[in-house]
């Protein structure tokens, strides 16, 4: 059950992100507001999350998936490039967070 908490806690950080995007630096209230619910939200499922998984890995977790995610989003959403190089860094980062997972 704290996989489920970190990996909703991870989707809140992915949409945490893109809401202070569409925010434009807080001047959208709607975003902004947005934002930091869910940012709290997230932050919230986080630590229910490190109850039992330890805290390096949590976090490393957390943010390595909020990472990926991110980069995603904005590919698609954004029309940002998706280049190889970019496909190389997730790579390295999902290898991390599986190994963190795995040991």
């Amino acid at each position: 059950m704290s996989w489920l908490f970190l990996f909703l806690a991870a989707a809140a950080e992915i949409v945490f992100v893109f809401e202070m995007k569409l925010s434009d630096g807080f001047t959208k209230i709607g975003h902004a507001v947005a934002s930091l619910i869910i940012m709290s939200l997230g932050v919230f499922f986080l630590s229910i999350a490190i109850r039992r998984i330890p805290v390096a890995t949590g976090y490393a977790v957390w943010t390595g998936l909020g990472i990926i995610g991110t980069v995603f989003l904005e590919s698609w959403y954004f029309q940002e490039p998706f280049s190889l190089g970019r496909i190389a860094c997730i790579a390295l980062i999902l290898t991390g967070v599986i190994g963190l997972k795995l040991l």
